[in-house]
């Protein structure tokens, strides 16, 4: 299993990240760790996937996962960015809130809460989903 599930509200970068819906990458069947806040998805014997949760133009507020593919010998091969606005702007939100930021809808603010800080969005599988297929491109 890639993801665990816990009540409340996420205390932490990687239980953030362990919360999102993994089942995509979990139909990968392919073996994955947790290690501290990254993910990481064995792609064969000598090559690694690291899915890490990462800020773009501001510290502290996360806006998009980096998925970096890892040869053991040679070190990085690829890397991809999934904006979470660019993912997840088609599914709809789950809460009630409102805000003066219509343009950036989802996104985590690490001094605020390791939760949504503006939008909270019903699903986040075509999130996981892109980050699969990309996943399945080194298989």
């Amino acid at each position: 299993m890639v993801a665990k599930k816990t009540e409340g509200k996420p205390t932490s970068k990687a239980e953030f990240l362990q919360r999102l819906d993994w089942s995509p990458v979990e139909a990968l069947k392919l073996p994955t760790e947790w290690i501290g806040s990254d993910l990481y998805v064995t792609l064969d014997d000598t090559r690694r996937a690291v899915v890490a949760l990462k800020t773009h133009n501001c510290a502290d507020h996360y806006e998009r996962l980096v998925v970096r593919v890892v040869n053991k010998h040679e070190g990085e091969i690829d890397s991809q960015s999934f904006g979470f606005d660019e993912h997840l702007k088609d599914v709809g939100r789950i809460d009630t809130r409102q805000h003066d930021y219509p343009d950036q809808s989802y996104g985590v603010i690490s001094y605020v809460a390791w939760d949504w800080h503006l939008a909270v969005p019903k699903t986040t599988e075509p999130l996981t989903k892109a980050v699969a297929a990309y996943l399945a491109l080194f298989r």
